[in-house]
């Protein structure tokens, strides 16, 4: 369900959606919560679940077969792997 508590907006409800939060029904304005958000808005508890359960998968691996920024990083474990990571929607299945 699309609600506030997975909202890129976050739970503080903004004008436009005051009418749909809680509601029921789906928001229009709705957008996902990246893993950015959420740790941005965690307690250093939720840092550390996050950071336990960090799995970068091939699709945050960047295409760096021209040109490698980080050459002394494994590239599944490199700062723009983590980036695309960041940038990436959250996955509801690695919640508590």
């Amino acid at each position: 369900m699309k609600d506030c508590n997975n909202c890129h907006k976050g739970t503080d409800a903004i004008p436009e959606c005051l009418d749909y939060c809680n509601s029921g029904v789906e928001c229009p304005i709705w957008e996902p919560m990246t893993n950015g958000d959420r740790l941005r808005a965690g307690t250093d508890d939720d840092l550390v679940k996050a950071f336990a359960m960090v799995h970068f998968d091939l699709k945050h691996v960047p295409d760096c077969s021209s040109y490698c920024r980080w050459p002394n990083f494994v590239c599944d474990r490199c700062p723009e792997t983590f980036r695309n990571w960041l940038e990436d929607t959250v996955d509801e299945s690695q919640t508590d």
